[in-house]
């Protein structure tokens, strides 16, 4: 592999085509990237879906529109520039990360400059190629469902953030009967956050499902070991908890953290996943887990959740928001 990356860098980088925005490094790190991110899917072959996951990409830069990408449209719009291609996206067609179709050929694409961490490029990548997929696979959500602004209001922001808490506490966990208690009471956050916010579950566990589902996908494809998986997805903590609003944010942190949980429980659990489905739900009957009141110990989710600290923060946000 490194072998056949140096000689795609070496050839490239003798490119005539001029980037007024990509810098040698970029491409060369752009190029890398789309090579590994072929090898992962070519090792995968379809164990985690049913279906390869490789399909075309491309990077696109927000300002000049020039185009990276990793194999020719059907219409040959695209130029050859050794062992990538490139071009300018039409300026009429939005922009941001999502799949777009291109010279009669559907690729996943990225926006740059990278608004992340580069080593998260791989997992973005492969959640993007998800999308292309997902209809097949019948896991494509009523787009018109996608309505979450409730979870930009306080209480529903300090209850989604305690579930997070119980989440992580969770997938940390080596002891099975301390993770089960953590699941318990993430589960009971998200149930009475829910209660508080009426008909809203639906929307939740659609967005869940649509950007969710890819979102683990992503990071579990491009993950060696379960290991790796949890440090991943951490990258996710650092762009989404400090965001002002969760509302077209949240299930990014919260798919990965229930996709990796259930995981955890039986590998093969998403080959088992329908359109309906609540994670929440899935979770608490794999891990044979009774109907959930509501009912909160203080004391241990003061100790064990930062519920004090997040309340106070959550107050502020909401003065400052107000001033």
């Amino acid at each position: 592999m490194k072998k056949i990356l140096f000689v795609i860098l070496s050839l490239f980088l003798n490119s005539s085509f001029v980037f007024s925005q990509f810098t040698d490094s970029d491409i060369s790190f752009i190029v890398e990237t789309f090579a590994q991110v072929h090898e992962l899917c070519s090792i995968d072959d379809g164990k985690m879906w049913g279906i390869n996951l490789d399909q075309p990409c491309m990077v696109i830069d927000r300002n000049t529109k020039k185009i990276i990408a990793n194999s020719q449209d059907k219409n040959s719009l695209l130029i050859s520039e050794g062992y990538f291609y490139s071009s300018t996206y039409p300026e009429n067609k939005p922009l941001g990360n999502s799949f777009t179709e291109y010279g009669c050929t559907v690729y996943a694409y990225v926006t740059f400059p990278f608004q992340f961490p580069e080593s998260y490029l791989k997992a973005q990548l492969i959640h993007e190629m998800f999308h292309i997929v997902q209809d097949s696979l019948n896991l494509n959500p009523p787009q018109s469902l996608f309505n979450n602004a409730h979870l930009d209001e306080s209480s529903a922001r300090i209850y989604l953030r305690l579930e997070w808490a119980a989440l992580e506490k969770a997938i940390y966990s080596k002891n099975d009967q301390q993770k089960a208690i953590h699941i318990k009471y993430a589960l009971k956050f998200g149930k009475k956050r829910r209660l508080m916010f009426n008909d809203i579950s639906e929307e939740e566990n659609y967005f869940e499902l649509n950007e969710g589902i890819p979102e683990y996908t992503g990071h579990m494809i491009s993950s060696n070991t379960f290991k790796d998986y949890i440090k991943s997805i951490q990258t996710i903590a650092e762009m989404v908890k400090p965001l002002d609003s969760y509302a077209t944010n949240f299930a990014y942190y919260s798919g990965c953290h229930y996709g990796g949980l259930l995981y955890s429980y039986d590998k093969e659990w998403n080959q088992y996943l329908q359109i309906f489905d609540d994670l929440g739900e899935k979770l608490r009957n794999i891990c044979a887990l009774p109907n959930l009141d509501t009912l909160l110990n203080i004391e241990f989710i003061n100790q064990n959740y930062n519920a004090n600290k997040i309340t106070e923060e959550e107050v502020e946000r909401r003065k400052h928001k107000k001033n």
